[in-house]
């Protein structure tokens, strides 16, 4: 879908970070959603990084682990996470690229 997207990527996900922010949507839909995986896709990508990284901590924060109906969103999200090119970051010792992947892990966690 982003790919797709004619406008600025940044657009698209500030689109998505409202929309889950505001929106109830079942977390199924999410879960099913194309744009969950460019969003983790979009962690790797300097110019979109940010953003991904505030849509996937927002998702974390509306939808937390311990409601039962999250649990699939929350099982598909897990692995799309420990994905992350850590040994990259750690070797490129780009601080804002490990500080946003720090974000991403401690929401994890703390959902």
């Amino acid at each position: 879908f982003i790919q797709q997207w004619a406008g600025p990527a940044d657009q698209a996900y500030e689109v998505l970070f409202t929309w889950i922010r505001h929106v109830p949507i079942q977390p199924t839909v999410i879960m099913e959603t194309p744009l969950l995986d460019a969003t983790f896709n979009a962690l790797t990508d300097p110019a979109t990084m940010e953003l991904a990284a505030d849509v996937i901590i927002e998702t974390y924060r509306m939808y937390p682990s311990h409601h039962p109906s999250n649990q699939g969103l929350v099982q598909k999200m897990i692995p799309l996470s420990s994905k992350l090119p850590f040994e990259q970051a750690l070797g490129s010792g780009d601080e804002d690229i490990l500080r946003t992947y720090c974000r991403v892990i401690t929401e994890m966690g703390e959902s």
